[in-house]
């Protein structure tokens, strides 16, 4: 059995972004709709044109990762996924939120990743002379973020960012299958590959279409596109 190699890790535990080198070639993209809100699927390496990318430096200034635009396209591609019925659909639950706070969760001093616990203030204590809720309520714990160790901020940082970009994340790529795909790339070129089929099939933007409409570009994106990531193993059918 081949043996795993584990990189030194530098004294202060940081881990930086590299700037990723251009690939060689262009490989197609592989998006499923399971994969895509957990952020599973492979990477469609593309330039992007100017305009966008002016789009993008302007939400990143504004603490976001998502231009208007990817945010309006996820989010209405999660209403899909998940629509609302007599419980809130995606969009009502606030999950093109969420993604993006995940992606971004190395944009502040404790990263997003794992809220504190073991309780939030939700649930008053009980009266312990009635048995019934008191008017006393914990403190939320949920609020404070704990800081992650150093070998969790390399595992999350390659998780976001890929392991090739990642100093000392591409250790185990050889024996894994792979370079691990960066959910940040993940998420943007798979709703540009969303809306370009929308405005190939139906000569709009996938947010102005109907419902119906945007369920027959998923369903096309479904038999014709997603395939499972190599590396996390998961597909839309999973």
């Amino acid at each position: 059995m081949q043996r795993l190699r584990f990189p030194r890790l530098p004294p202060d535990g940081e881990f930086e972004p590299t700037s990723p080198a251009p690939p060689p070639e262009v490989p197609a993209l592989l998006l499923g709709r399971r994969e895509f809100l957990a952020g599973l699927g492979a990477v469609l390496v593309a330039l992007a044109s100017p305009f966008t990318r002016l789009r993008q430096v302007y939400a990143a200034a504004h603490g976001r990762f998502f231009t208007a635009h990817e945010f309006a396209t996820l989010e209405a591609l999660c209403d899909r996924i998940l629509p609302a019925d007599r419980d809130p659909g995606a969009r009502d639950l606030g999950a093109a939120t969420y993604i993006e706070r995940l992606l971004t969760a190395f944009d502040r001093p404790v990263p997003l990743i794992f809220a504190g616990g073991p309780f939030s203030n939700r649930n008053p204590f009980p009266d312990n002379g009635t048995g019934t809720p008191s008017s006393k309520r914990p403190r939320d714990a949920f609020r404070r973020f704990i800081r992650l160790t150093r070998w969790q901020r390399l595992r999350w940082r390659a998780e976001l960012f890929g392991s090739d970009h990642v100093t000392g994340a591409a250790f185990n790529d050889a024996a894994a299958g792979g370079r691990l795909p960066g959910l940040r790339q993940i998420y943007r070129e798979g709703l540009r590959k969303v809306d370009g089929t929308a405005r190939s099939m139906a000569g709009a933007p996938y947010t102005e279409l109907s419902s119906d409409q945007q369920d027959a570009i998923l369903a096309t994106l479904d038999r014709t596109v997603f395939k499972p990531d190599a590396r996390r193993g998961m597909s839309f059918v999973d």
